[in-house]
């Protein structure tokens, strides 16, 4: 912690991602700053990543599915999760064949292969859940963030698991939704903010300032729905 009290702090992320926005929102109109926290991004490329990039002191922060802080902690290693950033499941389910229909039942996806985000994802085990609710045994294809929507544009899924900006993109090249999962599963914690167990004892504040910011940083977003962030 430097003497002006400003401390530069790494926040470790998967990538950019839509859903992360609150926290490019509370970074770009200057709540961090507010806060004394001089927060730098890093892409890191997975989630299991940045919990080991706060597990190693390489970040401060990391942002991301917390089911990897959860994998950790069971493993020994003391990370916590000490924000919400998403508390929906953002996926929607995504096909090209004008023949796969609306999903309203679990049961509707018997004969259909689904392709989603890598186990232990949370997005893998809503989805193998879906599969089981409907008395089916899961049929997933697993692949890495950008190139679910080449499976399906090749054949090989019949739906897939995408977020925002994809679902857009590949509604605007013909595909449809058939399901939603926020519907299907309600309130979720879906992303969180997980800090180390040392920096929670070494320095407790930094954790509080960065929820300040995080949280002052949705609400003044609620109230200003046109104000744009572009990252």
């Amino acid at each position: 912690i430097h003497q002006s009290n400003i401390v530069d702090q790494t926040r470790a992320q998967v990538g950019e991602f839509f859903v992360y926005m609150p926290l490019y929102y509370a970074k770009d109109r200057g709540f961090f700053d507010t806060e004394n926290l001089d927060i730098a991004i890093i892409n890191t490329g997975g989630d299991e990543k940045s919990v080991a990039a706060v597990i190693s002191g390489d970040a401060t922060f990391g942002v991301g599915d917390p089911t990897f802080a959860a994998i950790a902690g069971q493993k020994g290693r003391d990370v916590r999760v000490v924000a919400s950033v998403l508390n929906g499941v953002p996926f929607w389910g995504v096909a090209k064949n004008p023949n796969v229909p609306e999903i309203t039942s679990p049961g509707q996806l018997k004969g259909f292969t689904v392709g989603t985000f890598p186990a232990p994802s949370t997005a893998y085990t809503l989805q193998a859940r879906m599969f089981r609710q409907g008395g089916l045994e899961p049929s997933i294809r697993q692949a890495q963030f950008g190139t679910l929507l080449p499976l399906l544009e090749s054949g090989q899924v019949d739906i897939v698991l995408e977020l925002e900006p994809n679902v857009s993109i590949a509604t605007s090249r013909g595909a449809h939704v058939v399901f939603s999962m926020a519907k299907h599963y309600g309130q979720f914690a879906m992303t969180g903010v997980s800090v180390s167990g040392d920096t929670i004892k070494n320095h407790p504040d930094l954790g509080r300032r960065f929820v300040r910011a995080l949280d002052a940083a949705v609400r003044q977003a609620h109230a200003n729905p046109y104000d744009v962030v572009v990252f």
